[in-house]
């Protein structure tokens, strides 16, 4: 397997990998892309993120959040748990967090398959 791509670091915490990557669900679906920035960016340094709509429940929406390492990722899970998912910020509901699923390995043009590489993999496509 190759290692993750350049500025991606994994650690290991509690049997599960950490990464700097983590995925976000039962945001409402009326959050915008610079709200998501402005919540998550308030909670730690964070790189980017997507978000997005959920298929199957209109009314709600999920989000890859990318922050500058996996120890930054891993204290905003903290916080996150500490508060019971509850961080305000005009959220109805208490949120959903966890690592991002790593991409199981992705085709590229030449045949060959890339492993892993820490990018969250929700609906099917990569994120970059």
């Amino acid at each position: 397997a190759r290692p993750p791509p350049a500025g991606t670091r994994n650690i290991m915490e509690g049997g599960h990998v950490a990464s700097d990557n983590l995925y976000v669900t039962r945001l409402p679906s009326s959050l915008t892309q610079d709200d998501l920035q402005q919540i998550f960016g308030s909670l730690g340094d964070m790189v980017r993120c997507r978000l997005i709509p959920h298929r199957s429940i209109p009314e709600e929406a999920s989000a890859l959040v990318r922050y500058r390492s996996a120890e930054v990722a891993s204290k905003v899970i903290e916080l996150v748990e500490s508060c019971g998912g509850n961080i305000g910020s005009g959220l109805a509901q208490p949120i959903q967090i966890r690592y991002a699923e790593p991409s199981k390995g992705k085709h590229h043009e030449g045949g060959g398959v890339q492993a892993g590489g820490g990018y969250g993999k929700v609906d099917g496509s990569d994120w970059g």
